[in-house]
């Protein structure tokens, strides 16, 4: 199969077709295998500028070579390399095709995520980085826009065997700051990873698996927070705080804070391992806090501070006491007067007068100006009828409750929305229009596309009837059969068909948005109903094809 005239073949079996995205190191495209007919993402890798020249052949040496390593990892929570090329004098790398946005995506799009979800977001990555670094391969890279979170809520990490070449190009970057403002252009240049780089390597060490853990903390740290612990005003003072700045504390974290501190410690020796992580991952991953332990490195922690002083309860007067580093010091105290078991004490300094603080011996004040006349008795004190106004408050209650059901049975009343309906989530309102089953294909010419089973096309309306921009993402739009079974969109059917704006658009208040979802559905088949979202982890508004 040959290429049209407006799609390149690359290494006579690519067929590029629209980019996907851009990145400091190169453009992503949609692609075809056509040995194989499979849609892959084909990612043109941009080297390193200025005349060729003997580092620049090392350089893409070692990215071949360290891709093809990365291509041997088969891991579910991976993108998978498939192959990597040349091809005029240019880097090729052949992924897995992922219809998913990133978490960057998701987080500047919808706001944070809640630390539950983060800390399961963290657990996938950490499977994924801890598959990886037993296979002796180093991310150097990890950062919201390299993680892909699936429709069903998988997560997916991409960019392997390219970020070691990016950790190298900026390198060379750096080592060109000796010239007059060549400092600003190199830190400008790897700014787009430069916040969630580890100290280690933002100094040019030796940058380890220890390294990709501090960028899965900075990385979690987005996801709850929506900002980076250390990114700051510009490049320079970026990397200033990731040299020497504590991280704070994160507002939003919850539970998840002990871990975020615990990975973002400078010293890599430091940084909990991936079995310690994990363990502390779990338990914020299902509701449950985590006891915060100590951080070493961290501010205000001392051994003194961390080690509690043992009591020791002793009969008869009370010993001197000494002071102890990182202790309080007492203050000395006096025993007031009184009988042998008196233990009330003061502080030091003269004896109060006899009988001071024995309440027998105060005598009781009067209000100024009132006096009790002889032979008059006050009425007695109206009583508060709290009870009988609690009885008023739960009778109103019932009232309104009995009255809604009744509004709730009335005929005609709101029930499931169906077909036509609005049904909202969050700030989208959804119209579900209508439901059609049994397409074969979509599509048309070099782009049509079979079935495995049969296509249902859903078309729908969104709205953004809330306050603030949302970013409507038909990923995680569901169709549900009769048997409960869960399918997700082909969002490649849907853009094939010609409704790629239903991949992913933001929408402002009051903004619309139409179009057909297509699903890859077994046949045959009874759909019972859209399960709609407005973001990842909504809780969804249903609508019934019954």
């Amino acid at each position: 199969m040959g290429a049209s005239a407006d799609r390149r073949l690359v290494a006579g079996r690519y067929v590029l077709g629209g980019p996907l995205g851009r990145g400091g190191m190169g453009t992503v495209w949609r692609a075809d295998d056509v040995l194989l007919g499979r849609p892959v993402a084909v990612k043109e890798v941009e080297l390193p500028g200025g005349p060729p020249g003997a580092g620049r052949e090392a350089l893409r040496e070692r990215a071949l070579r360290e891709a093809r390593a990365a291509a041997r990892l088969n891991h579910p929570g991976v993108v998978t390399l498939h192959d990597a090329v040349e091809a005029d004098d240019r880097l090729f790398l052949v992924m897995e095709l992922v219809e998913a946005p990133t978490l960057r995506d998701l987080v500047d799009g919808s706001g944070p995520v809640g630390h539950a979800a983060a800390a399961r977001i963290g657990l996938e990555l950490l499977d994924a980085l801890d598959a990886a670094h037993r296979a002796g391969i180093v991310h150097h890279d990890v950062k919201p826009a390299n993680v892909m979170v699936t429709a069903g809520g998988r997560v997916k990490l991409a960019d392997f065997g390219i970020a070691s070449l990016q950790d190298d190009t900026q390198r060379t970057l750096t080592g060109a700051a000796g010239a007059p403002g060549g400092a600003d252009r190199a830190l400008t240049a790897a700014f787009g990873s430069l916040p969630f780089v580890a100290p280690e390597q933002a100094r040019g060490g030796h940058a380890g698996p220890a390294a990709d853990l501090w960028a899965l903390g900075a990385t979690l740290w987005f996801a709850v927070e929506g900002v980076a612990p250390f990114e700051r005003a510009g490049p320079a003072a970026t990397l200033g705080a990731i040299l020497h700045d504590p991280p704070g504390r994160p507002a939003r974290a919850g539970p998840l804070e002990p871990v975020l501190l615990a990975l973002l410690v400078k010293d890599p020796a430091s940084r909990p391992r991936a079995t310690d992580l994990r363990r502390m991952l779990e338990r914020p991953a299902t509701g449950t806090a985590i006891p915060s332990p100590p951080v070493a490195g961290a501010p205000g922690t001392s051994p003194a501070a961390r080690t509690p002083t043992p009591t020791v309860p002793v009969a008869g007067p009370p010993a001197p006491t000494l002071p102890v580093a990182g202790a309080p010091v007492p203050i000395p105290t006096a025993r007031l007067p009184g009988g042998p078991g008196a233990a009330t004490e003061a502080l030091a300094g003269p004896a109060p007068p006899s009988g001071w603080g024995d309440p027998r011996n105060v005598p009781r004040r009067r209000r100024p100006g009132r006096q009790q006349l002889p032979g008059w008795t006050s009425p007695p004190r109206k009583r508060r009828r709290w009870g009988r106004r609690l009885l008023v408050a739960v009778g109103v209650l019932l009232a309104l409750s009995v009255a809604s059901n009744l509004e709730e049975d009335r005929p005609g009343a709101s029930g499931p929305a169906g077909l036509g309906d609005p049904a909202r989530d969050g700030q989208f309102e959804f119209v579900v229009r209508s439901v059609d089953c049994g397409a074969r294909s979509v599509g048309e010419g070099i782009g049509r596309k079979q079935a495995l089973g049969q296509f249902c096309l859903v078309a729908l309306r969104v709205e953004n009837s809330g306050t603030e921009g949302r970013t409507f993402g038909g990923g995680h739009q569901y169709l549900f059969d009769d048997a409960g079974k869960r399918h997700d969109p082909d969002l490649d059917a849907t853009v094939r068909r010609g409704d790629g704006h239903l991949w992913s658009t933001h929408l402002n208040p009051g903004q619309r948005l139409e179009g057909t979802l297509v699903y890859d559905v077994p046949d045959p088949v009874t759909m019972a109903r859209v399960e709609l979202h407005d973001a990842p982890f909504s809780g969804g508004a249903s609508v019934e094809l019954g």
